[in-house]
């Protein structure tokens, strides 16, 4: 199979003004500096983008600004983050509108049904576009999809082509085995087992924007080969490991994100006052805001050419 996408989609982040407004500028200046160092792609609306946190309408708007100023210059994808299969089937005609390279389908509902119940769901919302559309695999979610069921949606519907495999690597790996003939994988935590899931199989990751660049200097030496690239790759990836491990080892969802988006800002010269959000939302401990800015001072800072 010839993989059209690979390699480091970066999820973009939602930042909100004082107000609580979407900061457009901020998300146009978050694009620049991801294609500027070498993303080779991008993803909108994922849990880092708190879609929870945003209506349809904003969802949709938010997609416009992106792909106005992407313009082009890389592929991204849409995940379908709505809690209705009629609010997902409207984000897919939207993407399709605003030139969407491919899509990421989420189960509609945040508990645990038998994978059986989700066929026909996926099928449904898969007949709204002729676009390649990866399946999130997200066991955390309360659903894990197992290979025989993704075999059987790729054989009923073929523009189901794509997995993006978050949970443990173990049962990121059992999900694509023997599918990567029909299927391209991208994986998710966070890029943390990037170098696992490419020898396995996959095309590629979709993390956070926290230490994007490296990981696609990780991509690139992969894909060179050779001991000593491999090598290469392998030590800088464990550098990642230290702020990865502390940014994503927090006691949920909330509390970590608001620390990867200071991460981001640090390391384009911004601090703890550039970071606001929408209510509700977790208090940030003084110590916690000064442990993430030491470790972003241990990266090199973000900038454009």
């Amino acid at each position: 199979m010839t993989h059209q996408f690979h390699g480091i989609y970066p999820v973009l982040f939602t930042f909100f003004g004082p107000d609580g407004d979407v900061d457009e500028a901020m998300t146009c200046r978050q694009i620049d500096l991801c294609i500027a160092n070498g993303v080779h792609g991008l993803v909108m609306l994922g849990f880092v983008s708190q879609f929870y946190k945003l209506t349809l309408a904003e969802k949709i708007h938010l997609a416009e600004i992106c792909a106005d100023h992407i313009a082009g210059r890389v592929p991204f994808a849409v995940t379908l983050t709505e809690m209705s299969i009629a609010g997902q089937k409207e984000l897919v005609r939207a993407s399709d509108r605003l030139g969407a390279s491919w899509l990421i389908a989420q189960p509609a509902v945040k508990f645990a049904l038998p994978e059986a119940r989700f066929h026909d769901y996926f099928l449904e919302v898969a007949a709204e576009t002729e676009l390649p559309l990866a399946i999130q695999n997200a066991p955390d979610t309360g659903v894990y999809f197992s290979g025989q069921f993704l075999d059987a949606l790729n054989r009923a519907r073929p523009n189901i082509s794509m997995i993006k495999g978050e949970g443990p690597t173990s049962q990121s790996l059992a999900a694509m085995k023997g599918l990567t003939d029909r299927y391209t994988v991208f994986s998710g935590q966070h890029g943390m087992d990037l170098i696992v899931q490419l020898q396995a199989g996959a095309q590629g990751v979709v993390p956070a924007p926290v230490v994007f660049d490296a990981q696609v200097a990780i991509y690139d030496l992969m894909q060179r080969g050779g001991e000593e690239n491999i090598a290469k790759a392998e030590a800088l990836s464990a550098k990642t490991l230290l702020p990865l491990h502390y940014l994503t080892s927090h006691p949920n969802f909330e509390h970590g994100l608001p620390l990867q988006k200071l991460f981001f800002l640090s390391r384009i010269g911004l601090g703890p006052d550039a970071l606001f959000d929408r209510h509700p939302y977790m208090t940030r401990p003084k110590e916690a805001l000064a442990r993430v800015r030491h470790l972003a001072g241990m990266w090199p800072a973000l900038s454009q050419p």
